[in-house]
């Protein structure tokens, strides 16, 4: 109950990230399941990284441990798509100085969902 609390807590907090991605003429008065295109991989990689990065500035735990400033300066070269799925990018971004990889769950449009060091989300296909 808990993580669920806390998770929708973070999507909320970070809900302002997924409007850079919405594009001009985009519709708020109905939900967002109206044949809009994906976010590209590129987009979907930024997209984590800003949710990082937010993490970071507002201590959110993540697994019972907040991340450091470590986090805020990982290499595009360590960031990459784990997996793509029917509606979701799960983006792993390495921390070579931490020797841990964080493992952001978002949307197919860039709304950030969740966040562990495991890359396993309860209810994915």
């Amino acid at each position: 109950m808990k993580s669920k609390l806390l998770t929708l807590a973070i999507i909320f907090t970070l809900s302002p990230i997924s409007l850079a991605y919405a594009g001009s003429g985009h519709d708020h008065g109905h939900g967002h399941d109206h044949g809009s295109p994906a976010i590209s991989s590129e987009k979907a990689i930024i997209a984590a990284s800003q949710s990082a990065l937010s993490i970071v500035k507002q201590q959110i735990d993540v697994e019972g441990g907040k991340l450091d400033a470590s986090w805020k300066d990982i290499a595009e070269s360590e960031k990459s798509i784990n997996r793509k799925g029917n509606g979701y990018y799960i983006i792993s971004l390495n921390n070579q100085a931490q020797s841990k990889t964080l493992y952001v769950l978002i949307s197919d449009q860039g709304e950030f969902y969740d966040a562990n060091f495991s890359g396993t989300f309860k209810g994915l296909e």
